[in-house]
């Protein structure tokens, strides 16, 4: 309950209301886009040609989901980061686990606004559980994001939850690597701010820059399910380098631990 309340109290603050009415906006603008680019098609569409581009859509993700993340990530490590709290909990490793679990709420709840708001702006169209003539009709550009999943034999459902998980465990890759470098830093403020700079920047740059190629580069091929099956055989490919990059992170947070005692 005062978790609740917390969140609560966070998501009632006037940031949170500057970025549902972005997120509002922004869906609504797609809305209207897809609407004007499907209608000549005359191809029937349903809920999922709204609902699973908005949720995989790369701008959003990386020019506002991102940098929010970073944001939060960073104000829980400096805030977190207290000689009694490490004390308490035993460790550097447990001490992560610990800050994945307080900022796991915020990212859950995050997830659940962007579906709520990504439903909303879909409101007034058919609504179904199986894909619309849209998606799998090949040969036009309006089922970019949905088309692919069709290929993979994925339900409607199905894609938009690993989607949404796809996702999520993309930040939280991110929180335990910054994390970890707080650690190593001794909780370096400017250096994490840097760094989340550079993240941010980076992932603008693997986005718009790199050649398609790159696929072990493009940040989309870790956020974004129908890029993922277009690049990589399975979505186990991210999701193993995501368990690698934590494995690692945990090997050096218990190495620098253990030298430490």
């Amino acid at each position: 309950m005062r978790v609740f309340h917390s969140l609560l109290d966070e998501y009632l603050s006037w940031k949170w209301v500057i970025v549902v009415v972005i997120l509002f906006g922004y869906v609504w603008n797609k809305r209207q886009d897809i609407l004007v680019f499907a209608s000549p098609l005359a191809l029937p569409f349903n809920v999922w040609d709204f609902v699973i581009p908005m949720v995989s859509d790369a701008f959003l993700i990386i020019y506002l989901i991102l940098p929010l993340w970073l944001f939060y990530s960073c104000k829980l490590l400096f805030r977190e980061w207290e000689p009694t709290i490490m004390i308490r909990l035993g460790g550097y490793s447990q001490w992560v686990g610990f800050t994945l679990k307080k900022i796991f709420p915020t990212l859950l709840v995050f997830c659940l606004l962007l579906l709520g708001i990504s439903f909303i702006g879909a409101i007034g169209v058919q609504v179904s559980d199986s894909w619309s003539a849209l998606t799998t009709t090949e040969g036009h550009y309006m089922n970019n994001y949905t088309y692919p999943l069709y290929q993979q034999g994925l339900s409607p459902i199905l894609a938009l939850l690993l989607q949404v998980m796809l996702m999520m465990c993309f930040l939280v890759v991110i929180h335990v690597g910054l994390a970890t470098l707080c650690i190593f830093s001794g909780q370096h403020q400017p250096l994490l701010v840097v760094v989340s700079t550079f993240i941010f920047v980076g992932s603008i740059i693997s986005f718009k820059v790199f050649p398609p190629d790159w696929v072990w580069l493009h940040v989309i091929n870790y956020t974004i399910l129908p890029m993922t099956y277009g690049s990589f055989p399975s979505m186990l490919v991210p999701l193993g380098v995501f368990v690698l990059f934590i494995t690692i992170m945990v090997v050096i947070i218990t190495l620098r631990f253990t030298r430490k005692t």
